[in-house]
């Protein structure tokens, strides 16, 4: 026996239902698709900083933390506590919660970057203050063991300095600066400064990895003037304990 009209359309309609439904949740997972791709990127890139945050916090070398990564941190939790207790692509693009934590991710990778490079060019300074081959060969006697001397600290600090041009990627890239440092200190030791006691100790001591302000003395600053060095240290507070 046919179907009478009554059931055909009920049929109908309960048909129509469910292809509604269907294509309701395709809409669905479609929106946060989208989402979920304007996160894709700005993910990589922070996972890709914190590895290089954690390598140099596990070598020792301090970083700072930017205003920007707390700033995301804040958004990035608000906007999952929301979509905790709502799961939809609505919950997620509704205000400006998404939007601003979308933002506040790309100035995130801007200032860790800048905040790992800094840190990893401090920890230079750390490692090795010594001067610029450069600098180094004005104040030298003109001896050969000086020249030969100059010239393989002219090769070990270009590796040394080079080696600070971009963030290190494993251990063996800090530890590596390391020995470079120790070999620049090294053959530091063999330069005989053609300058009175006092400057040659100063000197020798700033190649060594610092000079105390008590080696700072009135023949030493006749020297840094004339020679407009002045400029070319820095102070640095050292834990004594």
């Amino acid at each position: 026996m046919s179907l009478t009209l009554p059931t055909r359309v009920a049929e109908l309609r309960d048909k129509l239902g469910r292809l509604q439904a269907l294509s309701s949740k395709q809409a669905e997972a479609s929106e946060l698709a989208g989402l979920r791709a304007d996160l894709a990127a700005p993910a990589q890139s922070l996972g890709s900083l914190s590895a290089r945050r954690r390598l140099l916090e596990q070598a020792s070398v301090p970083v700072s933390s930017p205003d920007s990564l707390g700033r995301l941190r804040r958004k990035a939790s608000t906007v999952r506590e929301r979509f905790k207790a709502d799961r939809t692509a609505t919950t997620l693009k509704k205000g400006q919660g998404w939007r601003l934590m979308v933002d506040e991710a790309a100035v995130a990778i801007v200032d860790v970057d800048k905040a790992l490079h800094d840190a990893w060019r401090d920890y230079r300074a750390t490692l090795f203050s010594g001067e610029a081959p450069g600098k180094i060969r004005s104040v030298l006697a003109g001896t050969k063991e000086n020249t030969d001397a100059l010239e393989a600290y002219r090769v070990t600090h270009e590796k040394f300095m080079q080696h600070f041009q971009s963030l290190p990627t494993e251990p063996a890239a800090i530890e590596r600066a390391r020995a470079l440092a120790a070999e620049l200190v090294r053959i530091a030791e063999r330069f005989d400064y053609n300058v009175n006691p006092d400057v040659k100790a100063f000197l020798a001591a700033v190649q060594a990895g610092g000079a105390p302000l008590a080696m700072l003395t009135d023949d030493v600053l006749v020297w840094l003037k004339d020679g407009n060095g002045m400029n070319g240290y820095r102070i640095r507070a050292v834990d004594t304990q």
